[in-house]
């Protein structure tokens, strides 16, 4: 299959919005709700400054659930106050991106494993906590 060509995303807050409006969602709709999601923001491109300052009327408006609208809020919180320290995560562990991650309401293991398979693109993960991977068996590795 030859190497990896995927590289490392740099719009770790965008991937991490969308992570949180995709849970429990069938795809299409999370695309959706997600897409009127970044129609909220400038040029479409949500920013943790920019989602502190929009109401719950119009996140709600948006599609998201009260739950979610709190997971995005705190997400975006640790961003501002830099406990997720976006410009080292690419030098972190993984166990040190899960954990700092997983201190996010809303991310679970999972959801931190996942970033770091198609976000920071590291080689090597199983995610061994989702629905999917334990209804194929995965958790019987």
């Amino acid at each position: 299959m030859g190497p990896c060509r995927l590289r490392p995303q740099k719009k770790y807050f965008v991937a991490l919005c969308e992570a949180i409006v995709a849970q429990q969602l069938a795809v299409k709709a999370a695309a959706t709700i997600f897409g009127r999601f970044c129609d909220l923001f400038e040029r479409g491109k949500p920013a943790p400054a920019a989602l502190l300052e929009l109401s719950e009327e119009e996140l709600r408006g948006a599609g998201l659930s009260g739950q979610k609208l709190k997971y995005l809020r705190d997400l975006a919180n640790k961003f501002e106050d830099k406990s997720i320290p976006q410009r080292r995560l690419t030098r972190m562990t993984d166990e040190e991106v899960v954990e700092t991650l997983t201190q996010v309401k809303g991310i679970g293991e999972w959801t931190a494993q996942m970033f770091l398979i198609f976000v920071l693109h590291r080689q090597g993960r199983l995610a061994d906590g989702g629905f999917g991977a334990q209804a194929g068996g995965a958790d019987q590795l």
